[in-house]
């Protein structure tokens, strides 16, 4: 299957959600759901950069933010700086996302 761009999967969501969502609703807050942690945080990015959102917009992400972290530590306690460092860099990723400033797959630019 044709995987959408972030692009694609922000203009559908916006559609729906700026055309089906009040505008009192206090906030947005999307989920990973099965996506790569580099999908999920290219999507909300995506979504993020529309900067006239009448709510905010968050993400509650924790396979997708935990998931590059508890690989790299395996369970061995010698990897837990390796194991910390890519926690740090999903969580200042989906961070940039959440403003519209991220631009890869690594911290952002």
């Amino acid at each position: 299957a044709v995987q959408s761009t972030p692009e694609q999967v922000a203009e559908a969501t916006l559609d729906v959600l700026l055309t089906r969502v009040p505008k009192d609703v206090t906030g947005i807050v999307f989920l990973s759901g099965g996506q790569s942690p580099t999908q999920a945080t290219a999507n909300l990015a995506a979504i993020c950069k529309s900067k006239h959102l009448p709510w905010p917009v968050t993400y509650s992400f924790s396979r997708a933010v935990q998931d590059n972290a508890i690989k790299a530590w395996g369970g061995k306690p010698e990897n837990t700086t390796k194991a910390q460092a890519e926690l740090a860099e999903r969580l200042i990723a989906n961070s940039a996302a959440r403003s519209g400033d991220w631009h890869g797959k690594k911290s952002p630019k």
